[in-house]
C-alpha cells in the first residue's frame, strides 16, 4: 500500500514539474512583459517565448524593446532561436552552439546630439560600476555560428531630416570567445544590400592586454552618406564605394601604444553640384597606411595614388560652382579662431612616401567674359616623394596636356615649414596663341590668327620676396583686325616689329615683387610688364629693328643734317644701308623719311652766311673763327639801330636769295639721299616725305629725315 501511495505522489509530483516545465517559458513571458521597463529599462513586447529541455534550444518570436515613452519599436525581431549548453557553465564556460535570429530591426534617433539609447547607457553603467567581481574561476565564453537574417538597422537624425539604412542584412559571425586568462578571438562579417561587405576580427590577450583588429570592408556605397556631407559641401549627388583593409594592434592597458596600418580607397567616385553639373570625380583613390596613430598625432602614410580624377572648374558672377558647393566649410574656415601655435606639440609628425596623380582632367569654364570661355587640361599627372614634416626642402613635378596640344611641365618645391619659401619652374611648349583669343580680343581688340608659344619660367620666393626670369618664345603669330578692346595697344605693329629674320619673337620679362604688399599678385604684373613692353616697343621701334642689321638703335631713329649742310656723309650713307637691308630683311615693313625744318632758322643761318661770305671776301677772313670782327663789320654796314647780328644779317640780305638757297639746300638733302637709295636698291620703297612747312612740329629742329617705321597697307 505504501509503495502505490509512493508512485502517486511521485507521479503528481513529475506531472506538477511538467506542467511547471512547460508553463515556465510562458510565465517568463508575462514577467519580461510585466516588469521588462524595471529589468532592461524598456518595455518589453514578446509575442511567444518556447524553451526545449531536451537541446537546451530557446525561441523567441514576436520580440519588441520599445522606445522610453513605451510607444514606438527601438529594436525588435521576429524569430530568434539560441542553442545552449547550459552544463559547461558549472565550470565557468558559457558555451552557446548557435543562435539564430530572422527580422531584426533595429532604429537608431539622433536629436541634438543625444540618442534614442542614451537612458540604457546611463543606467547600464550605473549598474556595472555595482557589480562585484567573483571569486570562481577565471570565466570563459563561446559563442558559435550567429546567423542574422533579413535584418534592419536604421539611424535617423532628425536634424538633416535624414535617414540612413541598412535593409536586408544578412550576417554571420562564426566565432565570438573570450577567455579571462588566455587569447581571445571574435570576428563578424555581413553583407550589404547592394553589392559588397564588412567584415572584422579581433584577437586578445587578457593576461598581457595585447590586441590585433583587422577590419575589411568592400563596396560600401557613399550615396546613403550625402546628407552627412551637408556641413562641408551642399552637393546634388554623391556616389562611388568605399573600400578599405587595414589593422589596429595595440594594448588595452596602454591606450596610446597602438598602430593602424593597411589601406583605404574609394572607387568610382562622383559628385555634382546642385544643378546637376560634374564637380569632382576619379575612378580610384588609394591610400596606403604604415602607421597612423592621432593619439601621438604620427601620421605615415606609404602611398596616395588617384586615377582619372577629373575636375570641372566653373566661373560665373565672380565666384565658381566650386566656392557654392564648398561654401558650408569655407564659411566654417572662416569663423575659426586663429590660436598662437608656438606651444603646440613639437611630436607631431606626417610623413607621406610617393603621390601621385595618375592621368587626370581639367575642365575650365568661364562665363565672366563677353563670350563664354573653354579649356581642357588632359593627362594631368602629378608627383610627389618623401614628402613630411620634418623634410626641409621638397620638390614635385607635374605634367599635362593644355587644350589637347600645348606640353606643360612643371617643378615645384618648397620648404614645408615656411609654405611661402618656393621654387615655381615650369615650360610650356606648342600653346595654341588662338586658345586665348577671347581674352586677347576682350581686352586689346584683336584675334590671334596663327602662332604657337614656348615660355620658360623660373620663379623663387624668399621672404616674401619674389624674383621671376622669364622667357617667352613665339613663333609663326599672326593677328587678325584691330576691333574694340579695353587697351587701346598697337599690338600687330609690335609683334611685327619683335619678330626676328626668322618670324619668332623673343622676348626676356624679368619681374618682381613683395608678397608683404596686398597689391602684389603674379597676374597683373605679367600683364603690365608686357602692356609697358609692347608701348616702348612701338614708341621706339628702332631698340627692336636694331638687332635684326646690327645697327646702333640710334642711327634708326633720324638722319640729321646742320644749318646750312647737304652733304651725304659716310655716317648718313651707313643709316641708309641699314634701312636699305631692314627693307630686304624684314618684308612688309614700311619705311618714310619724314622731313622736318625751322624754315625760320635756318633761313636765319643762310642770311648770316651770305653776310659772312661778304665779310670774308674783303677781310680774308673767316667770319666764325673771327666772330667779333664779323659782328663790328655788319654792325658797320646797319643803318639806323643796330639789333643783334641775325637781325642785322636779314636786314641786309635779299630775301629772295635767302629763300632760293632755302629751297636748294632741301633739294639736294631729298635728291642726294633719293639718289643713293636708287643706286644700292632699285626696288627700294622707302618713303622720303616733307612735313608742312606751317606744322609746329618743326619748331626748333635743324634739317632732320625722322625714321617712322609701321607696316606696309
Amino acid at each position: 500500500m505504501k509503495r502505490k501511495w509512493l508512485l502517486i505522489v511521485l507521479g503528481i509530483l513529475f506531472l506538477i514539474i511538467l506542467f511547471a516545465m512547460w508553463r515556465a517559458p510562458e510565465v517568463v513571458r508575462q514577467e519580461l512583459e510585466k516588469n521588462g521597463k524595471e529589468w532592461v529599462g524598456r518595455k518589453i513586447t514578446l509575442n511567444g517565448l518556447k524553451y526545449n529541455y531536451f537541446t537546451s534550444t530557446i525561441t523567441a518570436t514576436g520580440f519588441i524593446m520599445h522606445e522610453s515613452d513605451d510607444m514606438g519599436s527601438f529594436i525588435s525581431f521576429d524569430t530568434l532561436q539560441v542553442d545552449l549548453e547550459p552544463l559547461k557553465a558549472l565550470s565557468s564556460e558559457y558555451l552557446m552552439e548557435s543562435l539564430y535570429c530572422s527580422g531584426l530591426r533595429a532604429q537608431i534617433v539622433v536629436l541634438d546630439s543625444a540618442f534614442n539609447f542614451d537612458d540604457l547607457m546611463e543606467l547600464y553603467l550605473s549598474e556595472e560600476d555595482s557589480v562585484e567581481e567573483s571569486e570562481g574561476p577565471p570565466a570563459q565564453y563561446h559563442l558559435h555560428d550567429m546567423t542574422f537574417k533579413n535584418g534592419i538597422v536604421e539611424y535617423i537624425d532628425t536634424q538633416l531630416d535624414d535617414t540612413l539604412g541598412l535593409n536586408d542584412i544578412n550576417l554571420l559571425i562564426p566565432y565570438i570567445g573570450w577567455d579571462e586568462t588566455d587569447t581571445s578571438e571574435a570576428g563578424v562579417k555581413f553583407f550589404f544590400e547592394n553589392k559588397g561587405f564588412l567584415q572584422a576580427n579581433l584577437e586578445a590577450e587578457r593576461a598581457s592586454g595585447n590586441y590585433l583588429a583587422r577590419i575589411q570592408i568592400d563596396s560600401l556605397d557613399l550615396s546613403q552618406f550625402k546628407a552627412y556631407a551637408k556641413e562641408s559641401a551642399d552637393l546634388g549627388k554623391m556616389e562611388g564605394f568605399l573600400n578599405c583593409d587595414f589593422e589596429i594592434a595595440g594594448n588595452m592597458y596602454e591606450y596610446e601604444q597602438y598602430q593602424l596600418s593597411g589601406w583605404v580607397g574609394l572607387e568610382n567616385f562622383h559628385s555634382e553640384d546642385r544643378e546637376g553639373h560634374p564637380l569632382l570625380s576619379f575612378s580610384e583613390m588609394r591610400v596606403g597606411l604604415t602607421d597612423i596613430n592621432p593619439i601621438k598625432e604620427v601620421y605615415k602614410i606609404d602611398t596616395i595614388t588617384i586615377r582619372k580624377p577629373y575636375v570641372d572648374y566653373v566661373m560665373f558672377d565672380s565666384t565658381s560652382n566650386f566656392e557654392q558647393a564648398f561654401a558650408p566649410s569655407m564659411q566654417e574656415d572662416s569663423t575659426d579662431v586663429v590660436e598662437d601655435d608656438t606651444n603646440s606639440s613639437s611630436s607631431y609628425y606626417y610623413a607621406i612616401n610617393t603621390l601621385r596623380l595618375i592621368d587626370g582632367e581639367i575642365n575650365i569654364d568661364d562665363f565672366n567674359g563677353p563670350e563664354p570661355f573653354h579649356y581642357e587640361l588632359t593627362k594631368v599627372t602629378y608627383s610627389i616623394d618623401n614628402l613630411s614634416s620634418d623634410a626641409d626642402w621638397i620638390k614635385t613635378f607635374g605634367t599635362m596636356i593644355l587644350n589637347g596640344r600645348g606640353k606643360l611641365k612643371l617643378e615645384y618645391a618648397f620648404n614645408p615649414n615656411k609654405l611661402l619659401d618656393m621654387d615655381v619652374n615650369y615650360t610650356i611648349r606648342d600653346f595654341l596663341l588662338s586658345d586665348l583669343n577671347l581674352y586677347s580680343k576682350h581686352y586689346v581688340g584683336v584675334p590671334f590668327l596663327t602662332g604657337d608659344m614656348h615660355y620658360v619660367s623660373k620663379t623663387q620666393v624668399r621672404d616674401m620676396q619674389m624674383e621671376s626670369e622669364n622667357n617667352l618664345i613665339i613663333k609663326d603669330v599672326e593677328v587678325g583686325e584691330k576691333k574694340g578692346g579695353i587697351y587701346d595697344l598697337p599690338i600687330k605693329f609690335a609683334l611685327f616689329l619683335l619678330k626676328d629674320k626668322n618670324g619668332d619673337i623673343t622676348l626676356d620679362i624679368p619681374l618682381t615683387g613683395n608678397f608683404n604688399d596686398p597689391d602684389t599678385k603674379i597676374g597683373p604684373i605679367i600683364w603690365y610688364s608686357l602692356k609697358n613692353l609692347l608701348i616702348k616697343t612701338v614708341a621706339a621701334p628702332g631698340n627692336a629693328l636694331a638687332g635684326l642689321v646690327g645697327a646702333d638703335p640710334k642711327d634708326l631713329e633720324s638722319i640729321e643734317y646742320e644749318y646750312l649742310d647737304t652733304a651725304l656723309t659716310d655716317s648718313r650713307r651707313l643709316q641708309l644701308d641699314k634701312l636699305l637691308e631692314l627693307e630686304q630683311k624684314k618684308p612688309g615693313l614700311s619705311i618714310k623719311c619724314l622731313y622736318l625744318d625751322d624754315e625760320e632758322e635756318e633761313k636765319n643761318a643762310i642770311a648770316v652766311d651770305i653776310m659772312g661770305k661778304t665779310f670774308e671776301s674783303r677781310k680774308k677772313k673767316d667770319y666764325r673763327q673771327n666772330w667779333s670782327d664779323f659782328e663790328a663789320f655788319v654792325q658797320s654796314k646797319t643803318k639806323g639801330e643796330y639789333k643783334d647780328v641775325t637781325t642785322s644779317c636779314l636786314e641786309l640780305t635779299k630775301p629772295e636769295e635767302i629763300d632760293a638757297l632755302f629751297n636748294e639746300f632741301k633739294k639736294q638733302r631729298f635728291n642726294s639721299i633719293r639718289y643713293y637709295l636708287n643706286a644700292h636698291s632699285d626696288s627700294t620703297s622707302i618713303v622720303l616725305e616733307a612735313v608742312d612747312p606751317r606744322s609746329p612740329d618743326n619748331t626748333g629742329l635743324p634739317p632732320t629725315f625722322d625714321i617712322q617705321f609701321n607696316i606696309d597697307k
